[in-house]
C-alpha cells in the first residue's frame, strides 16, 4: 500500500470535476492506498474551499460533505521536521508531512512542488502521471 498526499489543487479540482485526471487518482489513492494529511493540510483545504469565489460553483453542504469524508479517510501524520526547501514556503507543509509520514507521493499540479521531484525519494507528481505510475503496477 502506497503512501500518498494530496494537494489541496487537486481535491479542489476533483470536487468541480468528477470525472477529471484530478477525481481519478483522488479516487484511486483513497481506494487503494493511504492518503496522510496533517493538520496544516486539513487546515489549508477548509480555507480554500470556503473562499467566497467558490460560492456559486459548490454549496455550504458539499463543501462540509467535502471536508467531513476528508478528515475520516485520511491517515493523520503530526510532522514533527521543519523543511524550508520549496521556492513557495506554503507549500513546505506538504514536505514536512511527506518526510515525516514515509509518503511515496505528492500529487500536485503545484509547479513550485514539480520542480523538486523527486525529494528525499518521494515522487512528486501530476495525477495523470501518478495514474500512468500507478497503473504499471
Amino acid at each position: 500500500m502506497l503512501k500518498i498526499i494530496l494537494d489541496t489543487n487537486i481535491i479542489i479540482s476533483a470536487a468541480f470535476s468528477a470525472t477529471s485526471t484530478s477525481a481519478q487518482a483522488l479516487q484511486f489513492a483513497f481506494k487503494k492506498h493511504s492518503v496522510l494529511a496533517s493538520l496544516e493540510t486539513y487546515n489549508e483545504l477548509t480555507t480554500v474551499l470556503y473562499r467566497k469565489k467558490f460560492d456559486a460553483l459548490i454549496s455550504p453542504e458539499d463543501r462540509k460533505l467535502i471536508i467531513d469524508t476528508f478528515s475520516e479517510d485520511v491517515d493523520w501524520v503530526y510532522p514533527k521536521e521543519k523543511i524550508t526547501a520549496c521556492r513557495d514556503p506554503k507549500d513546505n507543509m506538504l514536505l514536512e508531512l511527506a518526510v515525516s509520514g514515509n509518503a511515496d507521493f505528492i500529487i500536485t499540479g503545484d509547479q513550485d512542488l514539480l520542480e523538486l521531484n523527486p525529494f528525499r525519494n518521494i515522487q512528486i507528481v501530476k495525477p495523470a502521471e501518478f495514474l500512468q505510475i500507478v497503473e504499471k503496477e
